[in-house]
């Protein structure tokens, strides 16, 4: 029986078997992502 043979439910569990990394490097990146966006939010509220 092999649980793990079922197919990736979401994009990012696709992304991340696909790209196969460890689940820290995925969890650094996905904050990275995060912060930048926030940076970018907080400068167009800056700008505007």
């Amino acid at each position: 029986m092999e649980p793990f043979n079922l197919p990736p439910r979401n994009f990012m569990n696709l992304l991340r078997e696909d790209a196969g990394m460890s689940f820290m490097e995925f969890a650094l990146l996905g904050s990275l992502v995060v912060f930048v966006s926030l940076l970018l939010l907080l400068a167009a509220r800056r700008g505007a």
